[in-house]
């Protein structure tokens, strides 16, 4: 793991430490606030920025703009292109698109390669947010399967009977069963239980997705805390709630897995 001392040396070097404070820093308002403020991630975006044109004489000097434009483009449609359409589908927020773009812009090129942990040499790397992606994703199921599997043993009794199995897996991943009496004290869980009144009848509905961009947990509680006082709904009645797995974790955990194994688990997987 050797870093030649000159000036992009400290760049990379910069740019990694940089990446790592602000992946942490962000996953203490994702746990915490389940949001990170507009003005932070636009000022981490300005700093992304910065750091990937001071790297640009460096990137074309060693590669070519070829390859600088053409890793560059793939790095940017990889992150932002997929993270984006996860965000209109309403499976993440905007935030997390923005940080992968910015680890897309900070590390688009193979050179952070060279001071990978566990490196075995190949022809070919992949960008680099790409197996960042691959080990926060895999970090995240594996938090969501441990989830599900309690769910599965302690609540499975309080599913929903009227939805079809595969959405009742699907919720166990993704929710736990909460009181009305405890959701109504509780801050950033969003229900994925909610209630209409149709013809002066009261359907309970189960979703899969809301929309963290649009949606705000206290009007929910404000909803349920009326049906409550109306005589509608018992506080002790179960709902599935929401807290998510905070995105910003798994990525901070795969980026500290990628500075150690780099691309080599998906190579060794396939060759």
């Amino acid at each position: 793991m050797v870093i030649s001392m000159n000036l992009y040396g400290y760049i990379l070097v910069v740019k990694i430490m940089y990446t790592v404070l602000v992946l942490s820093w962000f996953s203490y308002y994702d746990i915490k606030y389940r949001d990170i403020p507009d003005r932070y991630v636009w000022l981490s975006l300005i700093v992304s920025i910065i750091l990937f044109i001071a790297s640009i004489p460096f990137y074309l000097g060693r590669f070519g703009y070829q390859l600088l434009i053409g890793y560059t483009v793939l790095s940017i449609l990889l992150s932002t292109g997929f993270f984006a359409m996860l965000y209109f589908m309403g499976f993440i927020g905007l935030a997390d698109v923005f940080v992968v773009s910015e680890i897309a812009l900070l590390f688009p090129l193979i050179d952070v390669y060279d001071i990978i942990y566990y490196k075995i040499e190949f022809p070919f790397h992949l960008p680099p947010v790409l197996p960042i992606i691959l080990y926060s994703t895999i970090s995240s199921l594996i938090i969501m399967l441990f989830k599900s599997l309690f769910i599965s043993i302690k609540h499975y009794d309080k599913l929903p009977q009227d939805i079809p199995l595969s959405k009742k897996i699907a919720l166990m991943f993704m929710a736990r069963p909460m009181t009305i009496r405890d959701f109504l004290s509780t801050k950033y869980y969003y229900p994925l239980t909610i209630f209409k009144i149709e013809d002066n009848v009261l359907k309970r509905i189960t979703r899969l997705t809301f929309d963290v961009e649009e949606e705000e947990y206290w009007e929910y509680q404000e909803e349920f805390r009326k049906l409550v006082e109306e005589g509608l709904l018992s506080p002790d009645e179960y709902v599935w709630v929401t807290y998510g797995v905070p995105y910003m974790v798994p990525l901070l955990i795969g980026f500290i897995l990628f500075l150690i194994l780099g691309d080599t688990p998906f190579f060794e997987l396939f060759s």
